[in-house]
């Protein structure tokens, strides 16, 4: 039988803060909170490689007409791998009341869609609330080919129909397949596409086509 004893390491890296303004100490085998004034970012006691400390800094005030709805924050660095994200809460309360059911945490640049208000699971990086009000853009080109694209949110679901009837489709990369085509008899049929994004928002495109 062989008796081994094992000592766990409590000891911090600490990467160069890169300006960053505040720092905490997360420990690999604990569950980890770092919160600021706007925000609260949690870590689950799987989700760490090694101990570090953690630093993070307001980047960015509100700005409604760039589209962020809150404070953008930057937490830790983006070159430190995780096992798993952790979860990021931001004060909404910048929103404006009837825009909040459209409101969702964004990563910063660009607004892509982070998650929900009640919880992204988001890994280091910069981010803030963002508002989506608008509903994807469909477009019908050559051939027949249906492109759908939301910048924001992106596009939850797509639903085809010709003629009324539902027809299964496949949405790959913004792409829209029909894939029971081969059951469209030849000749001239209404089609219609609905889309939706991850906020609600729907957009409509009904053109009479010709299979």
């Amino acid at each position: 039988v062989a008796r081994l004893k094992v000592k766990r390491d409590t000891t911090l890296s600490a990467p160069q803060p890169d300006t960053l303004c505040n720092g905490e100490p997360v420990l690999w085998f604990t569950p980890n909170m770092v919160s600021g004034e706007g925000f609260r970012y949690l870590l689950g006691p799987d989700a760490l490689y090694q101990s570090f400390i953690l630093y993070w800094k307001k980047v960015a005030d509100a700005d409604f007409e760039a589209g962020r709805y809150s404070e953008t924050w930057k937490i830790g660095d983006e070159s430190i791998p995780l096992k798993h994200s952790g979860m990021l809460l931001i004060d909404p309360s910048a929103v404006p009341v009837p825009m909040l059911s459209k409101a969702y945490i964004a990563s910063v640049p660009g607004l892509s869609y982070a998650g929900p208000l009640e919880g992204a699971r988001v890994g280091f990086g910069s981010y803030c609330i963002a508002v989506d009000s608008e509903g994807p853009r469909i477009t019908l080109g050559k051939d027949l080919v249906v492109r759908v694209y939301d910048a924001a949110s992106g596009t939850a679901s797509v639903d085809v129909e010709i003629d009324g009837k539902w027809h299964l489709s496949q949405n790959r990369g913004g792409r829209v397949t029909i894939l029971d085509r081969g059951s469209i008899s030849k000749g001239s049929h209404r089609l219609t596409v609905t889309a939706v994004d991850r906020m609600g928002n729907s957009s409509l495109l009904e053109r009479t086509v010709t299979f």
